[in-house]
């Protein structure tokens, strides 16, 4: 079964890890890829096998780390630079979208096409920008990740070449911005979420504190 490229480097980078340690590694999703140094095991059984105890309840008091509250602050300004981030990439997601619905309905204007180009490669170049939030975004298009590659499959099967070629590119290419776009807003539901929940909290003693 073939894999999207970015999902197969995962792969690698778990395998690598998981033969770094002498820790016993289960791996108990009950699906995907077999991975090395992992051992396949259903949830349920993890569970049983592993879960027999409650989780030791820390506190700051006892010696062992707890929580660093006072970096909270710090940690709502990050989660609000990603939203931006976030933002900007489904804006510039947003003008990319009629480029490319141009380029599809006028194919055969070329030098329209090629107008077209420069503009679609001058928000490439914003998005470039935003890489590592870009890489998480992505994440939760994972499905259309690999749509895309099936689709690249089946055009290269196709022998397609010139302005058919370029169509089914562009037909592909519209989907893929569309998801980035739909997966940028939920990104940031997801970054408010979490800001939301940082800003008021409570610390071991029971003490509610507001997060700068």
């Amino acid at each position: 079964m073939y894999t999207e490229e970015r999902l197969f480097t995962y792969l690698q980078q778990f395998e690598r890890d998981f033969l770094s340690t002498s820790t016993r590694i289960i791996d108990a999703t009950e699906g995907g890829a077999k991975k090395r140094g992992a051992t396949s095991m259903k949830l349920a059984e993890a569970i049983r096998e592993f879960c027999r105890e409650p989780l030791e309840k820390r506190t700051v008091s006892d010696g062992k780390p707890g929580q660093k509250w006072m970096r909270a602050g710090k940690c709502v300004a990050s989660l609000q630079a990603r939203r931006e981030e976030a933002r900007q990439i489904e804006m510039i997601s947003g003008d990319t979208l009629p480029l490319l619905e141009e380029i599809c309905a006028n194919i055969e204007d070329q030098a329209r096409v090629n107008r077209a180009i420069a503009q679609i490669d001058a928000l490439r170049a914003r998005i470039d920008m935003f890489g590592p939030t870009y890489d998480l975004v992505t994440q939760l298009t994972q499905k259309t990740e690999l749509q895309r590659f099936q689709r690249d499959r089946q055009i290269a099967a196709a022998k397609l070449t010139g302005v058919e070629l370029q169509r089914k590119q562009i037909e592909r290419d519209l989907e893929n911005v569309k998801a980035v776009a739909e997966a940028a807003r939920e990104f940031q539901k997801l970054m408010d979420e979490a800001i939301q929940k940082l800003k008021t909290f409570t610390d071991p003693a029971g003490v509610k504190k507001e997060a700068a």
